[in-house]
């Protein structure tokens, strides 16, 4: 629930952000259990009231009153006033691989506030901040040419979360028979560009019908129609209120849903090696992936590995 995930990673920064200021040890653990509760928390904490959450062993009385506070305004103020103690890059430099609260302090004690500043200063010397030893130094400078060739990017799990909900609400609309996540969702790489949804549907469904019911979805903002590239599936982009990630539903036949599930699993890479194989003369509908591979001559190759980089 992307509410629940939200709140669980607020209270996971403020963990962070009093860590950083070396603020009291019991009060970062509190946040800390707070944060992973929240996030395992298999209730709506939107649908719940206050006396709902101190009744959670970990959510106090100031817990509780901050998660008020973000399902009235969107934001918690306490997490606010941290991070502008200790500066509004903080945030950014803690989601570099590797740079915990300790080697951020490093780093601000260094005069080094943001990710640009970690890279320049790194450059010109990795020498250059006290108590970062050098091979410390090598591995954050490989963090940030990671993060920032993923600024586009999203983290798997909250990808994930948002697609199954959208995918909920898909599937109660009448006349569609299948949805599944597609694209490098599927995949499980580590961090996610887009999320895209296959649906299936048939009678009394069609695609425009489709693209009427999932414009009226509590959970989409707007539904246009795109260029699909793939003969047997039509695309529409799916903007939504649930992430920010942009989000595609193609929608296809139940006939040629397993075909399609296929090619928009793959990467490109990936979709350029069967392209290479031979194909049977008769195209048909097929059962499984795994008979889809079986009918190009090679074994069934599971989603996660379905890169060939």
């Amino acid at each position: 629930m992307e509410t629940n995930s939200r709140i669980a990673n607020i209270f996971s920064e403020i963990a962070s952000l009093l860590e950083i200021a070396d603020g009291n040890i019991f009060k970062i653990r509190a946040y800390r259990k707070a944060s992973d509760l929240i996030e395992v928390l298999e209730t709506d904490i939107a649908d719940m009231s206050a006396g709902d959450l101190t009744a959670i062993k970990g959510i106090g009385k100031e817990m509780a009153a901050k998660i008020e506070e973000f399902l009235e305004t969107g934001n918690v103020e306490y997490r606010e006033r941290l991070l502008a103690d200790v500066g509004s890059g903080a945030l950014d430099m803690l989601s570099l691989r590797g740079v915990g609260p300790k080697t951020l302090r490093l780093f601000l004690n260094a005069g080094i506030d943001t990710v640009d500043e970690i890279e320049r200063r790194l450059k010109q010397d990795t020498g250059a901040v006290k108590g970062l030893g050098e091979k410390k130094a090598a591995s954050v400078l490989d963090a940030v040419r990671f993060y920032k060739s993923n600024l586009s990017s999203h983290r798997l799990d909250k990808a994930a979360l948002a697609a199954r909900e959208i995918c909920a609400e898909i599937e109660r609309i009448d006349g569609v028979c299948e949805v599944r996540e597609a694209g490098c969702l599927r995949r499980m790489t580590e961090t996610v560009s887009e999320i895209e949804i296959l649906v299936s549907f048939g009678f009394p469904l069609d695609w425009r019908g489709l693209l009427k019911n999932l414009s009226s979805l509590s959970c989409a903002e707007s539904v246009v129609e795109a260029e699909s590239g793939y003969p047997m599936a039509a695309k529409a982009v799916f903007k939504n209120r649930i992430t920010e990630i942009d989000t595609f539903v193609y929608g296809t036949s139940p006939e040629d849903f397993v075909c399609n599930l296929a090619r928009l699993t793959g990467s490109g890479a990936h979709l350029k090696r069967l392209e290479l194989l031979p194909r049977e003369k008769n195209p048909r509908m097929y059962e499984s992936e795994e008979s889809f591979y079986e009918s190009l001559g090679i074994p069934f190759i599971v989603p996660e590995i379905r890169e060939d980089t």
